[in-house]
C-alpha cells in the first residue's frame, strides 16, 4: 500500500458531537494524499459510532480508552505511515488549503518542521490572537531563539510560532529520532503538544514558520482541557492520577511551588532540559522575570476566572520574602517592565490583558466574550466549517 504524504492524528475523548467537524475539514482539503488517524479514548462507544458513519477509506480508527491524554496522543504517533505527521484536535478544523500550503513549503525548502498560526471561533465569529497577528510572511526561525524567548517570557515572540503539536508538522525521520531518544516518545506530561515541540526544536536548529492561521479552534469552554486543569477540583485530580504524577511533580523543576498553567509548562520545559540537555539545557530561567510573570498570572487567574488563588499568592509572597532585598527590587523592576511592554505595543495596561490571550488559547468562553470587538472578523458564520469553506488560498 502506498504511504500517504501526511498522517493527521485526531486524538479525542468524549467529544463525539464535534469530532466529525475535524474529519470533515480534512475531507475538504485541496491536498488529499493523507491518512486520518482517529485515536478514540472515549469512555463510551459514541465516538466509534460517529466515526463509523463517515464513508472515507483514509480514516483509520483506533479504540484506546482509559489512557491519559499524553498516552493517547503518543499512541497516535506510533500508527503513522506518512512522510509528515501532524495533530488536529477534535475541536479544530484545518483551512481547506492548509495542507496544500504546507506541502508547498516542504517541497520548496525541504523543511523538517513547519509551524503556522491559529485563529479561534466563537459565537459565529473569528478572532485572531492579538499577541501573534499574522503578517503573511513565511520564513525560517531559529530554535535557539524560541527557547531563549520562552525562558525570558517574551510571549509575543513565542506565541503561535512555536511548533506545538496542534499547529505544526514534523518529518517522519525526526519523529523516529525522538523515539530513539531518552524519553522514547514525543508526547509527555504535562502538555503533550508543548513537550512534543520542545523535543523537536532541541534536535533541529531551525524550522519554517508560516505567519498565517491555517487552523481554527473552537473557543468554547466546554471543550477545554486547559480549563479543567486550571480549576481546582475533581477533573484536575483525575488528570494527575492518569498521568501518574504526585502532587509535587508539577512544580518539581521550577523555583515557585505554585500550581498555575504557565508554571506547569515551565516545569515541563526544565524537566526535559534536565534530561535532554542540548539547546534547551543552555538556557537558564530568568528568575526575577519568572517571579513577576507568575505574580501576574495569579492575579489574572483570580480576577478573570474567579478562581480562589489566595493560597498561591501567599506562597508567592513567602517565596519572595525569603529572597534578599536586591532580588525583591529586581522583581519589582520586572513588574514595571511588563507594563512598559504593553505601552510599547499600544495595548491596554490591565491586569487581565495577558489572561485574555490565555483564555482564547484554552477556550474560556466567558473570557472570550470580554474580548468582543478585538481583532475580530466582522463576518458572521454558521459554524467553523462554513468559515473555512469561505476562506481562500
Amino acid at each position: 500500500m502506498k504511504k500517504p504524504f501526511f498522517s493527521i492524528i485526531i486524538p479525542t475523548k468524549n467529544r463525539s458531537s464535534i469530532v466529525g467537524n475535524a474529519i470533515a475539514s480534512l475531507q475538504m482539503q485541496i491536498f488529499d494524499d493523507i491518512e486520518i488517524i482517529v485515536v478514540d479514548n472515549d469512555d463510551t462507544e459514541k465516538t466509534a459510532k460517529a466515526v463509523s458513519k463517515i464513508d472515507d477509506s483514509r480514516i483509520i480508527h483506533f479504540r484506546t480508552g482509559n489512557l491519559s491524554m499524553p498516552d493517547n496522543w503518543e499512541f497516535g504517533t506510533t500508527k503513522c505511515r506518512g512522510e509528515y505527521m501532524l495533530f488536529l484536535e477534535d475541536k479544530q478544523v484545518l483551512k481547506t488549503y492548509a495542507l496544500e500550503k504546507v506541502f508547498d513549503a516542504v517541497n520548496t525548502g525541504n523543511h523538517r518542521i513547519v509551524s503556522w498560526l491559529m485563529d479561534y471561533f466563537a459565537h459565529g465569529k473569528v478572532v485572531k490572537n492579538p499577541d501573534c497577528l499574522p503578517d503573511g510572511s513565511a520564513r525560517e526561525l531559529e530554535s535557539d531563539q524560541i527557547f531563549s524567548d520562552f525562558v525570558n517570557f517574551k510571549i509575543r515572540c513565542v506565541g503561535d510560532a512555536f511548533p506545538r503539536g496542534i499547529n505544526s508538522c514534523l518529518h517522519r525521520g525526526l519523529s523516529e529520532k525522538i523515539h530513539r531518544g531518552p524519553f522514547s516518545r514525543l508526547c509527555l506530561a504535562f502538555a503533550p503538544d508543548l513537550t512534543m515541540g520542545f523535543q523537536q526544536l532541541n534536535i533541529e536548529d531551525r524550522f519554517f514558520h508560516i505567519s498565517e492561521p491555517l487552523v481554527t479552534s473552537d473557543a468554547n469552554e466546554r471543550f477545554s482541557n486547559g480549563m479543567s486543569i486550571i480549576q481546582k477540583g475533581e477533573l484536575f485530580q483525575k488528570f494527575m492520577s492518569q498521568i501518574g504524577w504526585d502532587v509535587d511533580d508539577y512544580h518539581k523543576y521550577v523555583p515557585l511551588k505554585i500550581r498555575t498553567f504557565p508554571n506547569i509548562n515551565l516545569n515541563d520545559y526544565f524537566h526535559l532540559a534536565s534530561v535532554l540537555g542540548g539547546s534547551m539545557g543552555r538556557h537558564k530561567l530568568n528568575i526575577p522575570k519568572y517571579f513577576a510573570y507568575i505574580y501576574f498570572d495569579i492575579i489574572e487567574t483570580s480576577g478573570n476566572l474567579l478562581i480562589d488563588m489566595s493560597e498561591e499568592m501567599a506562597l508567592w509572597h513567602k517565596a519572595l520574602n525569603e529572597r534578599n532585598s536586591e532580588f525583591r527590587k529586581d522583581v519589582l523592576d520586572e513588574l514595571e517592565k511588563f507594563k512598559q511592554i504593553r505601552q510599547i505595543f499600544k495595548r491596554p495596561i490591565t491586569i487581565g490583558d495577558k489572561c485574555k490571550t490565555i483564555g482564547k488559547i484554552l477556550g474560556l468562553d466567558h473570557v472570550w466574550r470580554s474580548m468582543k470587538g478585538t481583532n475580530q472578523d466582522p463576518e458572521v458564520y454558521k459554524d467553523m466549517l462554513d468559515y473555512i469553506s469561505q476562506t481562500k488560498y
